[in-house]
């Protein structure tokens, strides 16, 4: 099961993504699979690079579109925390409202790391 407090959530998104990032992986595609990763998901490497494209055309939009997003552009933490987001929604571990709670959580979270 997915992280019920948020501290757990941090916890486990500032883990994986200190191994993509040690790992110089790709970070949506690293999102996708660390998520699925660790809800005992073995992805399909297609799948999880349409997805990764899916989050990343997703988010390209939103930061285009609105600026409340723009921060989006400037912060891999905050890139690679919204991938991870999104895929526990699709794979309907979280609903909306959770997953807008953790994404606004997810800031203060990300804007001091070392992007």
């Amino acid at each position: 099961p997915a992280p019920a407090a948020d501290d757990a959530w941090r916890c486990e998104i500032s883990s994986a993504f200190a191994t993509a990032v040690d790992a110089g992986d790709d970070l949506d595609r690293a999102a996708v699979s660390a998520a699925l990763a660790n809800r005992g998901i073995q992805g399909d490497a297609d799948a999880i690079g349409d997805l990764a494209a899916f989050i990343r055309a997703l988010r390209t939009r939103l930061v285009d579109e609105d600026d409340s997003w723009r921060h989006l552009s400037t912060s891999p933490g905050l890139t690679f925390a919204l991938g991870y987001i999104w895929t526990h929604l699709g794979l309907g571990a979280i609903d909306d409202d959770r997953a807008s709670t953790l994404i606004g959580a997810c800031a203060p979270w990300f804007t001091t790391d070392a992007d």
